[in-house]
């Protein structure tokens, strides 16, 4: 092939996927890059790529924020449908979505996080402490010198050992305890290693999943990432989805899941729950603006701006009068000046809430069977206190009931509090196409809920995948309690569990 032929080629290679025209230069160069053979053409070619890539990826985030849209007024468009209607439907969903297949193994795959405070050395949100004293106590059954000998290889920014002290990540902790729990084997990887694996149309994954018979083995990979995501997740996830039915992989979360996390689209959906409430006190929600069109917020001084695909507290910031950021919605009195995101995502806003930042409460709930209703119901398992300075620090806490205590939670009680974070629980568990959006939901939850003149509100809801658990403030020695709850309802949610084969 000449030059000019070459220069078509890659010409042409520009529509499709960035990733796809690099192994395109492996391919023909044959080791050797185009960068080294051509570094003029591999410049533009680069540069080029990059802005189709671009363009893709906020076609995909305008696409999914209207999906969402669309599903969440679906959702509620069969108000009119009976209860019972209802449970049925959400119950075929679920029974589709989880032990439908006989998994045969499951291999989770873990994304470090990076940089400091969220790294797990440094992040007491996301570590579990265990010290080598209390290695012999009840319910350490899970932990032996092997696992941790066996973590030396990929995974050591998942965990640290210093004389009678080692720290965990929580994402590790979760599924070493779901691995003496499981039916089947779990096998624990780093991101660089399924990457390889999905490489050339995913020949390494298939052959790893290929029984001595050449026949497939059922698996589910779970991808897990905190604070710091990956910037491939999306694609990987779909890449898995994508795969030949008679494969039977599949990926947890889903690539919906992911899209709708991403999007920060679950104050659609609280906001419709609070507005059909039947309880005077539910049916308070902070307003928020889009982002699009005429601003809801107009008259709001102060505001809280807020990025779609963000984590950890990053990329949120204040509207302060004029300075509104790159938001994009339109002033009511006069046209504002506005800036666009250099990254090209979409900012949207909230009303500012001031006890958001003296208390918040983060729920954590973990799903169980139930013989009536829905088949679930959840469960609370533990509650931290948080508070929030200006320069972005939280402080938490194990929950007291003395924290409701203030003149924003005046009335309220602990019982309160759980009954509110299990009725959002069970609005959510009844809509059926939230369901297909959260389906994280029916293994368990994290609600930060806040008050405001004594009516509870949901600021956030996060999976168990990616929520930050806060055991060392929200529970005691040896700090597992959360990540065995979230083990046991994932894998009764796989129907791996081995009381359930029993």
């Amino acid at each position: 092939m000449d030059r000019d032929s070459y220069i078509a080629t890659v010409s042409n290679c520009h529509k499709k996927k960035r990733t796809k025209f690099h192994h395109f230069q492996q391919d023909f160069i044959g080791g050797k890059t185009a960068e080294s053979t051509f570094p003029e053409l591999h410049s533009l070619s680069a540069k080029n790529g990059e802005v189709v890539q671009a363009q893709l990826n906020r076609k995909r985030r305008e696409s999914a924020r209207q999906n969402a849209q669309r599903r969440v007024g679906l959702a509620y468009g069969a108000q009119t449908h009976t209860t019972e209607a209802r449970i049925q439907q959400t119950t075929q969903l679920r029974n589709r979505n989880s032990a439908s297949v006989p998994w045969k193994r499951v291999i989770w795959v873990g994304f470090p996080d990076n940089p400091a405070p969220w790294n797990m050395k440094e992040s007491k949100s996301l570590c579990t402490e265990i010290l080598g004293s209390n290695r012999e106590m009840a319910g350490m059954d899970w932990l032996d010198d092997n696992d941790i000998s066996n973590l030396e290889y990929g995974l050591g920014s998942f965990y640290s050992k210093a004389k009678d002290q080692i720290k965990f990540h929580l994402g590790l902790v979760t599924m070493l305890i779901a691995n003496s729990l499981s039916s089947v084997p779990i096998e624990l990887h780093s991101w660089r290693w399924l990457e390889k694996q999905l490489r050339e149309d995913a020949m390494g994954l298939r052959s790893h999943l290929t029984d001595s018979h050449r026949a497939p083995i059922p698996a589910v990979i779970i991808l897990h990432c905190t604070t710091t995501k990956p910037s491939n997740l999306f694609d990987v996830c779909c890449q898995i989805e994508s795969l030949p039915k008679e494969l039977s992989i599949r990926s947890y979360p889903k690539a919906s899941e992911l899209s709708q996390d991403q999007e920060k689209h679950d104050w659609m959906i609280l906001d419709k729950i609070a507005q059909s409430s039947g309880i005077v006190e539910y049916r308070f929600r902070p307003k928020t603006c889009s982002g699009k069109g005429p601003c809801l917020l107009h008259h709001q001084d102060v505001t809280v701006m807020k990025r779609e695909h963000s984590s950890g507290g990053a990329h949120i910031a204040y509207q302060v009068e004029a300075d509104r950021g790159y938001l994009q919605c339109d002033l009511h009195v006069q046209p504002a000046k506005k800036k666009s995101d250099p990254e090209g995502y979409h900012w949207f806003h909230q009303e500012y809430m001031a006890s958001l930042n003296s208390s918040e409460f983060l729920v954590n709930i973990a799903m169980e069977s139930h013989t009536e209703g829905l088949g679930l119901r959840g469960r609370v398992v533990q509650k931290v206190t948080t508070t929030r300075y200006c320069n972005k620090n939280i402080l938490s806490r194990a929950f007291e009931a003395s924290d409701l205590e203030t003149e924003d939670c005046w009335g309220n009680t602990e019982e309160k509090l759980d009954h509110f974070a299990l009725w959002i629980v069970d609005r959510l568990l009844e809509l059926a196409h939230a369901l297909d959006l959260i389906e994280s939901l029916q293994v368990g939850v994290r609600l930060d809920i806040g008050f405001c003149h004594g009516s509870p509100f949901v600021s956030e809801i996060g999976g168990p995948y990616n929520a930050h658990f806060f055991s060392i403030s929200g529970s005691a020695e040896p700090f597992t309690k959360m990540a065995k709850a979230v083990a046991t309802s994932l894998l009764r949610y796989l129907g791996l569990l081995k009381s359930q084969q029993c």
